[in-house]
């Protein structure tokens, strides 16, 4: 895996400007390595092992870290004003561990308020984010991008996803029955179907599930993991799925 630094969206060149902000310091490092306005990640207990500094302006998403630190973080320090979101799969899936802006410390003793009691990702960390406020360590829908359809295969956002601004009649890829939210920022609604080809029928007798322009919805009940194929809408005054 590569890890990717990004600023909103992916960018030609993130590589080498990865390659430019951080670098492993030595095994005596401590929390006191970590500048202001930087993000740090430990291989050790309490700042010590090896380290990844990632400055803010570079530093605020990593959809994957690479071989060298994927599962290896066990302490850091958000040397920050915003919260780190910790997430033990690659693009923000599975289990998530919060930390405060301005906090250090093992990732075994970093509570994640509101988290289950022993929630931590010592050594399991895959991917992370920096956002303004916690509530945002539990969403991902800020990866869809302008004018395309997004889905997912977590709820609220998460997880692996997949965008586009055309009609799909089949899914592939381990898609089909696997979408479980879904973002839409084109200018139409777009309807899903259980079945290739915009056919099929829910159990409830819906022909369709429908995702209105600007809205993002985790999916539940006979509608979660059963999509198949989606279609636009020609406009948004549509009032049923074609």
């Amino acid at each position: 895996m590569k890890i990717t630094i990004l600023r909103g969206s992916l960018f030609a060149g993130a590589l080498a400007a990865l390659c430019s902000m951080l670098f492993v310091l030595p095994a005596s490092a401590s929390y006191e390595d970590c500048d202001k306005l930087t993000f740090c990640l430990y291989t050790g207990e309490s700042g010590t092992g090896s380290a990844q500094r990632l400055a803010l302006k570079d530093g605020d998403k990593a959809l994957a870290y690479d071989g060298t630190w994927n599962e290896k973080t066990v302490s850091i320090a958000n040397n920050t004003p915003l919260w780190a979101c910790l997430y033990e799969n690659t693009q923000y899936g599975a289990a998530l561990q919060a930390v405060a802006p301005g906090a250090k410390g093992d990732l075994a003793t970093l509570a994640t308020p509101g988290a289950p009691a022993g929630n931590n990702l010592a050594g399991k960390v895959s991917s992370h984010k920096l956002v303004s406020a916690q509530s945002l360590c539990f969403t991902g829908y800020e990866r869809c991008t302008d004018d395309k359809v997004c889905i997912f295969r977590e709820k609220n956002g998460r997880g692996p996803m997949f965008e586009t601004a055309i009609d799909y009649r089949q899914y592939a890829g381990g898609w089909e029955a696997n979408v479980q939210s879904v973002r839409n920022r084109t200018g139409t609604a777009v309807c899903f179907y259980n079945e290739h080809t915009w056919s099929g029928t829910f159990p409830s007798g819906a022909k369709a599930y429908r995702v209105n322009r600007g809205d993002s919805t985790s999916l539940a009940g006979e509608f979660a993991g059963t999509f198949g194929s989606h279609k636009f809408t020609t406009s948004e005054t549509d009032s049923v799925c074609p």
